[in-house]
């Protein structure tokens, strides 16, 4: 085959003081497909590459280390075609996708684009994006896989689109009853709560959630639970309600009532209010 670029470079630079780069020679096969690097140094090492637009070679290369004579790299060019496709909704993270011909067969790992150099008039051949399971469900595509007919001319848009599980985080709310009206979102996304356990769900993989309950005059024992990147369901996600006690009263001159006074409050815990209506403070039990 004729028109072959050949590299011809050395694979020993760093023994020749090259700063590590390699000065490379390149030919052209002639008509005959032939080609031919002369006045080579006994001793040294040597890699030969061919390259030609819409072919792949066997070998890819050949490398001669420690030169002894006169040597032989041959080399087979198969033509060949691009199929390339994206994969949509991958949220950055890497998947295989693989391609099935007659008697051809490659893996490509990746979070978007891929491209196969696939022999030319290799009849149908099966694309197929990997499918990963994960705790409370696995990633599925649409579609699933696809046929093409290869022949001699490109094929491009062999797209894939994740079809994306969703999970749940579920906990118990302890001491509910010291709290009731109590409420649980997810990013503000409401969690309904059936008798003391609340159950987030349906959220998107990949997305990251922060679990949190609320009472107008209840702590908890932990102000939220969060999840980066959800790739999986939770369970037993609970909190504790602290349950609290009032302190409560009215300061008054001469029968009025008075705005305005600082209250102290010293113990377990502390709280200063400046009055302009009826005081209310909150005790841990």
């Amino acid at each position: 085959m004729s028109g072959v670029t050949i590299t011809f470079s050395r694979n020993d630079c760093a023994s020749i003081n090259f700063n590590g780069t390699c000065p490379a020679t390149i030919i052209t096969t002639d008509i005959s497909g032939n080609y031919s690097f002369t006045g080579l140094s006994l001793g040294s090492s040597y890699i030969v590459t061919p390259t030609l637009t819409g072919h792949i070679f066997t070998p890819a290369n050949q490398t001669f280390n420690n030169l002894t004579g006169t040597q032989t790299a041959n080399f087979t060019a198969v033509q060949v075609v691009t199929v390339s496709g994206r994969l949509n909704g991958t949220g950055g993270n890497n998947f295989t996708v693989s391609i099935s011909c007659n008697g051809f067969s490659a893996n490509q790992l990746t979070s978007g684009n891929f491209t196969f150099l696939v022999p030319s008039n290799s009849g149908t051949c099966t694309v197929t994006p990997s499918s990963i399971s994960q705790s409370g469900g696995s990633f599925g595509w649409n579609p699933s896989a696809t046929q093409i007919a290869v022949g001699t001319q490109n094929i491009a848009n062999v797209d894939f689109t994740i079809i994306t599980p969703t999970f749940n985080v579920v906990g118990t709310i302890n001491n509910l009853a010291n709290a009731p009206g109590t409420t649980v979102s997810a990013s503000g996304r409401n969690c309904p709560i059936s008798g003391s356990v609340y159950t987030c769900s349906n959220l998107v993989i990949f997305q990251s959630y922060t679990v949190t309950p609320s009472h107008p005059t209840t702590t908890f024992t932990r102000q939220s639970n969060s999840y980066s990147a959800i790739q999986f369901s939770f369970s037993n996600q609970n909190f504790t309600a602290i349950a609290t006690q009032t302190i409560s009263g009215q300061v008054t001159r001469n029968g009025a009532a008075l705005s305005g006074v600082t209250v102290a409050l010293s113990g377990g815990a502390t709280a200063t209010r400046q009055l302009t209506q009826p005081v209310i403070i909150l005790l841990p039990v």
